[in-house]
């Protein structure tokens, strides 16, 4: 899935560890999606955002507020971005079991 906020060039959106280690260090925990907040939910978005964009570490492309703007004008994206990752969770899922068969 490809997605462009703002004047931003468009990033291709990736599912990477570090946007769980950047949630991680922002909330001293590690995600639980089965009793994650609203907002805890939209700060996982943005880190998923934010970490499939090469280079992200050293540079300030986008910022939380930025990307809470963007969701509030463009709501359809917010779905967009969780059937993405909703995808990534099950196929990860789908892999698991099929790895633990083969055992």
């Amino acid at each position: 899935m490809i997605i462009k906020i703002n004047d931003h060039e468009p990033v291709e959106l990736r599912f990477t560890f570090s946007s769980f280690i950047a949630y991680e260090d922002k909330f001293g925990e590690p995600i639980n999606l089965d009793n994650i907040s609203f907002g805890r939910l939209i700060s996982f978005y943005y880190f998923v955002v934010l970490c499939s964009k090469k280079g992200w570490q050293t540079s300030s492309w986008l910022s939380m507020e930025e990307f809470q703007e963007w969701l509030d004008n463009n709501p359809d994206k917010m779905f967009e971005i969780s059937t993405f990752i909703g995808d990534n969770f099950n196929l990860n899922d789908k892999m698991s079991k099929n790895e633990i068969k083969k055992n």
